[in-house]
């Protein structure tokens, strides 16, 4: 997903932030990444699937970039309030019968709508108050390119070779980048004014 790209072009024209060299440069490098990755799937013809990405990268970005803008206002009340809506909508949509959830079902949706979601979508709210919007989108691209293996492991369904050197490319640009910015001048300065 592009969204640490649409999140960088958004901080800087909204928010006026400049966004480092270095992170446009693993912004473009992991997007790389994230291009080989849907190749595979544009190949197979799941174009539908790739457009609702791309919007939702879109989405995601303008929400990285409000909750930046906005950082001294907990929204973590209003992210659990919009999961709550979201749930009771789901349920009584849920509850038809095409759609009914059977018991094993029921199980793995209270784990995920109990934990999994609210402590992701908590974190990835408070975010933005640490660290600038594009850096955010970046970690959150270690999903995308973990879903295939979360996939592999619950249902096996296997990754192709092309999706996994994409991945490959994002999981080690994105290390390589987050050290150097904890490491370096900026990062060391930054932990000791905050220690």
């Amino acid at each position: 997903m592009p969204a640490p790209l649409f999140a960088a072009i958004l901080s800087w024209v909204f928010l006026g932030e400049r966004v480092r060299v270095e992170t446009w440069a693993a912004t473009l490098v992991v997007l790389g990444g994230i291009a080989i990755v849907f190749w595979d799937g544009l190949a197979r013809g799941t174009w539908d699937g790739d457009l609702a990405g791309l919007v939702t990268a879109l989405c995601l970005a303008g929400n990285f970039t409000i909750l930046r803008h906005r950082k001294h206002i907990d929204m973590v009340p209003a992210t659990a309030l919009g999961g709550f809506i979201a749930a009771g909508f789901l349920l009584v949509i849920g509850a038809a019968a095409p759609l009914a959830p059977d018991g094993r079902d029921w199980l793995v949706l209270a784990v995920l709508g109990f934990f999994v979601v609210p402590v992701a979508f908590g974190l990835i709210t408070i975010g933005p108050r640490y660290i600038t919007a594009p850096e955010v989108g970046l970690l959150m691209l270690v999903e995308t390119v973990l879903g295939p293996l979360w996939v592999w492991l619950a249902l096996g369904e296997r990754a192709s070779a092309l999706s996994l050197t994409g991945g490959a490319v994002v999981l080690v640009t994105l290390a390589v980048y987050f050290t150097w910015r904890l490491r370096g001048p900026r990062g060391v300065a930054a932990a000791q004014s905050s220690g």
